[in-house]
């Protein structure tokens, strides 16, 4: 390797991940059976109403005026592509395409199979959990109970953005049943839970004027009562800072990067600004140089020239050595579900007082977690999280 470029290597995660927090460690595979453990707790009624918030990419992306589908599909439109207008005004930077449904089932081609997105999650509720679906402008009779509500966004924009058009959303859901004081659980996978703690944190403000730190209030509290994480990444993830430079991958963890033929580009990616706000928080984009000896680099403002590997090879050290594939793995990788790293599911390392009476170290105020393993984008889905979560969910009547 060439002694004038060092190698910048970030660190990835592996393994598996995370919930209330539910996440990950591995062992044999054996699953729970939903139907026989919630055959009557299914039937109760009063349990408190849910919001499903998925993650990135889990929300339909749809030309307001034409009503063609652009996410997901594997082919780029004619008209749309995924990417936003670019200017320092994130509010302006619209174009034609909104959120449509969430996304149960896809399938990218007419050719293609229909795969599974958030189904399994959705179908819990319903099959196992006894909520029925509700529409945010025409709830259901008793629609404040029993009842789970999806919110679809659109996963390019400012995660700020969504958070407050999430308070809105459930303000006039609240007129709407005429309970003002009522507390929903929220069930957030991925990004869908940055959108959520934000929204519990700060309510509808916005950011403060740059150079302000934002001190959260905990506006959101009169309509969040738990929020139940699956793989979010509160430090953010280095996967992210991957697709910045290679566009999105279908796969995760040390499969080898698959691109969605052209869809979310790097040039698509550049535009969207949530996924610059999934980048790594501060220390925890970790670098290495071509001797896997800690480099000392601002993830938000590189000096120098670098060859940046975001994938595990071998490696020729300054003085010749050769670094084996399996050495660079034992660096770049750390535990997780393929994406998001368990420090960061769990917030380790955020910034601020650890919370008072917590067992797991962390500020976020954490009540319960579970581990399981599996793959980010089957979370959701994962039988064992599902258990987890539908036994605190069923069990919490409303008074």
């Amino acid at each position: 390797m060439n002694k004038k470029h060092k190698a910048l290597v970030l660190i990835f995660i592996i393994h598996h991940s995370a919930f209330i927090i539910l996440s990950v460690g591995c062992g044999a595979r054996r699953t729970p059976d939903l139907e026989r453990i919630f055959a009557a707790a299914r039937e109760r009624t009063g349990k408190r109403p849910v919001i499903v918030i998925p993650g990135v990419l889990g929300s339909q992306i749809v030309n307001r005026r034409t009503g063609e589908v652009v996410w997901p599909s594997a082919f780029r439109s004619t008209v749309d592509g995924l990417s936003l207008p670019a200017t320092p005004d994130l509010a302006a930077n619209r174009d034609e395409l909104v959120a449509g449904k969430i996304l149960e089932t896809a399938r990218l081609a007419r050719i293609a199979p229909e795969f599974y997105v958030y189904h399994g999650l959705l179908e819990a509720l319903r099959r196992y959990g006894g909520y029925r679906e509700g529409d945010w402008e025409n709830p259901p009779l008793e629609g404040d109970r029993d009842t789970f509500y999806v919110f679809a966004y659109d996963w390019r924009r400012d995660n700020v953005e969504s958070a407050r058009e999430l308070v809105g959303r459930v303000e006039a859901l609240k007129r709407k049943l005429g309970r003002a004081d009522l507390r929903f659980n929220v069930v957030a996978h991925s990004m869908g839970g940055l959108v959520a703690r934000y929204a519990a944190m700060y309510g509808d403000r916005n950011l403060p004027p740059e150079g302000a730190a934002p001190r959260p209030d905990w506006g959101g509290a009169s309509f969040v009562n738990k929020i139940f994480m699956l793989g979010v990444p509160n430090e953010g993830s280095a996967e992210a800072f991957a697709t910045l430079m290679d566009g999105y991958s279908v796969t995760e963890g040390l499969r080898r990067r698959v691109r969605l033929l052209n869809k979310l580009s790097r040039e698509d990616a550049l535009s969207v600004p949530s996924i610059f706000q999934l980048l790594p928080h501060g220390g925890r984009a970790r670098f290495y140089d071509e001797n896997l000896q800690p480099l000392s680099v601002d993830l938000y403002d590189p000096e120098g020239r670098f060859l940046t590997l975001t994938r595990p090879r071998p490696l020729r050290a300054a003085d010749g050595r050769r670094i084996p594939r399996k050495e660079v793995v034992r660096a770049m990788y750390e535990p997780g579900d393929g994406r998001v790293s368990r420090e960061s599911v769990l917030g380790s390392n955020l910034g601020g007082a650890r919370a008072a009476g917590g067992f797991y170290g962390t500020p976020l105020h954490i009540a319960y977690a579970s581990f399981a393993c599996d793959f980010h984008s089957e979370l959701h889905n994962n039988l064992t999280l599902q258990d987890n979560a539908l036994t605190l969910l069923v069990n919490e009547m409303m008074n």
